[in-house]
């Protein structure tokens, strides 16, 4: 074997070892908003399982989504509801099915930057559910010029667009009380 193929076989070593360790490791404690953290396997169960009460609107997005509510007393009390069959929408590709794709693969890289989603039936449509991150505004929404930290914030927003497709719209990205985005951790 060259050195090139050896130094190649070697970093990948390396990425799957450290890939392996990191999935082994326990998850960090909760920040701010992103309660999920460390509870992935009984929320996604919740999700997948949990009666639904009611279902609403949801003013915003452009995927149209809903949002579903369960009995009080629960996990969580709400969660997203998209129902998007595969297709071309506005010359972009959407599926319900990559809202759980997006979340399998932020596990998978251990980012915690996409919330607990589950692909689930509701009233005989089949649709991803993931969970309603309480106390966020839509940025649009946010006097920017009161950030007590703005680098920081200007971080965040950076990180998160860099993983996401809110640039589509200005309703996209959220913003918590405490400046944070939910899909960053700073």
């Amino acid at each position: 074997m060259n050195t090139r193929a050896s130094s190649a076989v070697a970093l990948l070593a390396t990425l799957a070892l450290g890939a392996f360790a990191s999935a082994q490791a326990p998850a960090p404690a909760s920040v701010g908003a992103k309660t999920w953290v460390g509870h992935y396997a009984e929320l996604e169960e919740y999700l997948h399982t949990a009666p639904v009460a009611r279902m609403e609107e949801v003013p915003i997005g452009v995927t149209k989504p809903k949002r579903v509510f369960f009995a009080p007393g629960g996990l969580v009390s709400s969660a997203t509801f998209k129902v998007l069959p595969m297709g071309r929408r506005g010359g972009y590709w959407e599926a319900h099915r990559s809202e759980v794709a997006a979340y399998e693969l932020d596990r998978l890289l251990g980012l915690d930057m996409v919330p607990v989603t589950v692909e689930r039936q509701v009233e005989q449509q089949t649709a991803s559910v993931q969970l309603w991150v309480e106390g966020c505004r839509v940025i649009k929404d946010v006097d920017q010029a009161a950030c007590p930290r703005p680098v920081e914030w200007a971080r965040q927003v950076c990180r998160q667009r860099v993983f996401d497709n809110s640039s589509r719209t200005s309703t996209g990205t959220l913003e918590t009380s405490s400046w944070t985005t939910p899909g960053t951790s700073s």
